[in-house]
C-alpha cells in the first residue's frame, strides 16, 4: 500500500484523534496525518504540505466543508486532491451538493470497518 499524507479537517478535537486512530489501525496512515479544525487553516496546509487524501466534516463553524471544496476546486495546484467527506449529516441534498466533490461519504456515527471500507475502495491506492 502506498504511504499518503492525509489531512483530517473537523472542528471537533476529539473526532479527528478518532479518524486518525481509526485509519492507522486499518493501515491507511502510513504516511503523515495533518489535521485542522476549520476551512481557511486546512487550506494553508494544503498549501504548504503534499496532501494525498483529505478526510472532511461538512458542518463546521467559519469556512465549512462546502465552502472549503469550493475553494478548494478553484485553485488548479489542489483541485486534484481527494475528498471522503465524514460527516452527521446524511441529508441527500448534502450528498447531491457535495458528489462532485467528493469521492466517498461516511455517516457519523461510524465504526472503524466503515470509515476503512469506504478508503480502501479509493482508487488512490492503485
Amino acid at each position: 500500500m502506498k504511504k499518503l499524507n492525509l489531512l483530517i479537517l473537523d472542528d471537533n478535537a476529539a473526532m479527528r484523534r478518532v479518524i486518525a486512530r481509526v485509519l492507522c489501525m486499518g493501515g491507511f496512515a502510513d504516511g503523515r496525518v495533518f489535521e485542522a479544525q476549520e476551512g481557511e487553516a486546512a487550506l494553508e496546509i494544503l498549501r504548504r504540505e503534499k496532501i494525498d487524501l483529505i478526510f472532511l466534516d461538512i458542518n463546521m463553524p467559519g469556512l465549512n466543508g462546502l465552502g472549503f471544496l469550493q475553494k478548494k476546486v478553484a485553485d488548479a495546484a489542489l483541485a486534484p486532491i481527494a475528498v471522503v467527506a465524514i460527516t452527521a449529516s446524511g441529508a441527500e441534498e448534502n450528498r447531491v451538493l457535495l458528489k462532485p466533490y467528493c469521492m466517498a461519504f461516511v455517516q457519523k456515527p461510524f465504526t472503524p470497518e466503515e470509515l476503512n471500507s469506504a478508503v480502501a475502495g479509493l482508487p488512490i491506492w492503485s
